[in-house]
C-alpha cells in the first residue's frame, strides 16, 4: 500500500477514477504541447494537408495513454471493473476492450460528443500501442490514423468525463 500524500497536488493522484482522469489528462496536456511544438518546427507539407502529419510516435503515445486512464476512469467511477481487473487481460493497455467495455456501459450518453471518427481511430491506434510500438524504436512503416483524430478523441473523451461528479479516493 503506497503511503498517502498530506500535499493537495498529490492527493488525486491515485487510482481512483478522479485520480485516474487527471493523471489521463496531464498526459493528453502533454501530448498537445508536444504536437504544437511539432507543428512550429515542421511546417505541414502538401502531401500532409491530404494524407495526415507525420508525428513522434510519443506524441501519439500521450494520447492514447490519456484515453486509456480516460477509460479505466470511467469504468472505476461506475464501479463496472475493479482496479485489480483493470491490471490485467482483457483490459490493462487494450484499448479496445476498455472503449468496448465503457461503450456497453453507457459511454456514448454521457460523452455524447465522441463521434464514430474517434472510435474508430482509437481501435485502429490499438494494436500499436498494445505492442509497445510507440514507446520504442519500430523500423518500417505504419498506418495511423490521423493525429488530429486521436488528439480531438482524447481531448473529447478528457472533457466530457470531467463534467461527472467523480469521487477522490479519499470520498469513496
Amino acid at each position: 500500500m503506497k503511503p498517502k500524500s498530506s500535499t493537495n497536488q498529490e492527493e488525486w493522484r491515485d487510482d481512483s477514477p478522479i485520480g485516474l482522469l487527471r493523471f489521463g489528462e496531464e498526459f493528453i496536456t502533454v501530448g498537445k504541447d508536444a504536437f504544437k511544438a511539432h507543428r512550429k518546427r515542421c511546417p505541414r507539407t502538401l502531401l500532409e494537408e491530404h494524407t495526415g502529419e507525420v508525428v513522434s510516435d510519443a506524441i501519439y503515445y500521450n494520447f492514447l495513454h490519456g484515453v486509456e486512464l480516460a477509460l479505466k476512469s470511467y469504468l472505476r467511477h461506475i464501479d463496472a471493473v475493479n482496479l485489480q481487473e483493470l491490471r490485467r487481460p482483457p483490459y490493462g493497455h487494450n484499448l479496445c476492450s476498455l472503449l468496448d467495455k465503457s461503450i456497453s456501459l453507457n459511454l456514448r450518453a454521457v460523452c455524447p460528443k465522441l463521434k464514430d471518427s474517434h472510435i474508430d481511430a482509437i481501435h485502429r491506434s490499438n494494436k500499436r500501442y498494445m505492442q509497445k510500438e510507440l514507446e520504442y524504436v519500430h523500423i518500417g512503416l505504419a498506418e495511423y490514423p490521423t493525429i488530429n483524430v486521436v488528439a480531438k478523441a482524447a481531448e473529447t473523451l478528457i472533457a466530457e468525463l470531467k463534467e461527472l461528479r467523480m469521487e477522490s479516493a479519499k470520498q469513496r
